[in-house]
């Protein structure tokens, strides 16, 4: 006999993968635009005469836009929630793609890269607050896994795609047509997206006053244990962003004389690798008990591949691909550091918590993209192509960080999902 509640739950479960697959379109969109201009990089310095450190400048303002304004973005979604925080930024989103469309010089190319990062700054954490709501906190990493995995379509389209659009339009013409993507995607998320399952707390919230949430973050950061994840966790993804969302496009132009769908074929390897990467190993935490040993042992991986790109003058063409796969593969683990920094806040403080350490992603993003560009501006002063030794140089300085950020980050309690979301455990775990 089929009981009153088993109709509820299958509606609830419906609904929760209904909202898990639009946060998953949500935040492909958000990924596109963080890579976009990558495969087509050349062809933008050649229109609009900006050099490879001005390059590093525009790629990274999107980062640390955003990366500023994570706190004020997480505040607004836990007092406003997803359903409206999430077609809002998508409207400015695709406000700074139009800019970035109709850029003339550097100065018009870094506005509208900022423009885009005020409207990333908290579409992909509302997307996870959105969903992980509706599932119970020991499936995490596994829901964030899901979304992150989906996710990695938008990178996808920001390769060989876009490099085959751009060809056959222009990339300006297809910036363009990428708003209209983004309008419908607004659209959905204001007609699909449910902040929370009915009679959860948030429904009953008393909304804090602006003070008190600031409190409120002052408070997640009083938590010491959460301090040497945050070292990892603005160097994990900041790596593989330097890569996938600056050098990459470049690098294979200038070593090995790739036109823009050559390029594409060869980039797209970063994000497939990322999708399997999080099908294979984010899942790993449940089944090994573990985050911290999965988060080493990755990015020890990944140094180890740097440090091979950054000794070998010219490493032919497949095994850069290789590399570049293998890269995108293990870097699933910053799905697993973002699992392993929900454990040290509860969840009336999400958005805040998960914003903390989105800050850190971000703002180590535009940080080391910027850094990178430095060196190519040091090392090639005004140069729109760059010799090996610099790119053998921006390969090993990024190994150096991530190594310096695993010293760090040894001294984070493991926090097993065993353990749950206990604050006090989570703390004291050895």
């Amino acid at each position: 006999m089929t009981s009153v509640a088993e109709p509820a739950a299958r509606t609830r479960r419906l609904l929760a993968g209904r909202i898990v697959a639009i946060c998953a379109l949500v935040t492909a969109i958000s990924q596109f635009y963080r890579n976009a201009h990558v495969v087509v990089a050349p062809d933008i310095m050649r229109d609009t005469g900006v050099t490879a450190q001005t390059l590093g400048y525009l790629s990274g303002a999107l980062f640390l836009t955003a990366a500023v304004l994570q706190i004020p973005a997480g505040v607004l979604l836990d007092r406003y929630g997803p359903r409206r925080t999430i077609p809002f930024m998508l409207a400015t989103v695709g406000a700074g793609a139009l800019l970035f469309a109709d850029a003339q010089d550097a100065a018009s190319l870094i506005a509208a890269r900022i423009c885009m990062g005020v409207g990333l700054a908290a579409i992909g954490m509302a997307a996870i607050v959105a969903s992980t709501r509706w599932f119970a906190p020991a499936y995490f990493g596994t829901v964030v896994g899901a979304i992150l995995g989906v996710s990695y379509v938008g990178h996808l389209a920001s390769t060989l795609p876009m490099a085959q659009i751009s060809a056959a339009i222009g990339w300006r013409s297809t910036y363009m047509a990428s708003t209209v993507v983004t309008a419908a995607l607004a659209a959905a998320a204001a007609l699909l997206i449910r902040d929370a399952p009915p009679h959860h707390p948030f429904h009953h919230r008393v909304p804090e006053r602006f003070r008190a949430a600031w409190r409120g973050v002052a408070e997640i950061l009083r938590v010491r244990a959460l301090w040497p994840l945050l070292a990892i966790a603005g160097t994990a993804y900041a790596v593989v962003a330097c890569i996938l969302g600056l050098w990459a496009g470049p690098y294979l132009f200038d070593m090995h004389g790739l036109d823009p769908t050559a390029r594409g074929a060869v980039i797209i390897w970063i994000p497939l690798g990322m999708m399997l990467g999080n099908v294979l190993i984010s899942p790993l935490d449940r089944v090994l008990d573990t985050r911290k040993r999965i988060i080493v042992t990755c990015a020890l991986a990944t140094v180890a591949i740097l440090a091979m790109l950054a000794a070998v003058p010219r490493p032919p063409l497949l095994l850069v691909t290789v590399s570049f796969a293998l890269i995108g593969f293990v870097s699933a683990y910053t799905t697993v550091i973002i699992a392993h920094g929900r454990c040290f806040y509860s969840d009336r403080q999400m958005g805040r918590g998960v914003t903390v350490v989105n800050t850190a992603v971000l703002l180590g993003a535009g940080t080391l993209q910027a850094v990178t560009g430095v060196i190519a501006g040091v090392l090639a002063p005004g140069a729109t192509s760059l010799p090996a030794d610099v790119y053998r140089t921006i390969f090993a300085t990024l190994a150096a960080v991530l190594l310096a950020a695993l010293a760090i980050y040894r001294h984070c309690p493991d926090v097993p999902p065993s353990l749950g979301t206990d604050r006090k455990a989570a703390q004291e775990a050895p």
